[in-house]
């Protein structure tokens, strides 16, 4: 600690950092960063497309189809169809506990009502209850 405050007295704040995040630990977090900026902006990405085609309970086929396309392509959780809705696994691995993900992907009768660049395609039905939102995440 003496050191680094020393080298901020010499050099500066932004000059005494660069040794310190210049190191493995460092560009391993900037790597999950990366990561975690590409799997932000794919759910966003994910949650305009839900929005913009809302299905009604049981008649969520495009719906389901573009969830598992989705996670097929982007995970490798194991996709579990039972028909009319489905569920993802993530095994942990040997000796762990499996986590299983589930998310409600239903849309409601009610017009958009706000000028989205992603609003409904559908006149009358819409997301308004959030399940976009909970299924892209």
């Amino acid at each position: 600690m003496l050191n680094l405050l020393a080298r901020l007295k010499r050099t500066g704040f932004k000059y005494a950092l660069s040794g310190i995040l210049a190191g493995p630990r460092f560009s391993k977090m900037k790597e999950l960063e990366v990561v975690n900026q590409k799997n932000l902006a794919l759910a966003i990405q994910l949650r305009y497309e839900l929005h913009q085609h809302p299905e009604l309970s049981n008649y969520e086929t495009w719906t389901k189809q573009h969830l598992i396309d989705f996670l097929k392509v982007n995970t490798s959780l194991e996709i579990v169809d039972r028909g009319r809705w489905f569920y993802a696994i993530y095994h942990a691995g040997e000796g762990k506990e499996k986590v299983a993900f589930r998310a409600d992907f239903d849309a409601i009768k009610m017009k958009e009502g706000i000028d989205l660049p992603h609003a409904s395609r559908f006149p009358g039905v819409s997301h308004k209850c959030g399940h976009d939102g909970h299924a892209a995440s």
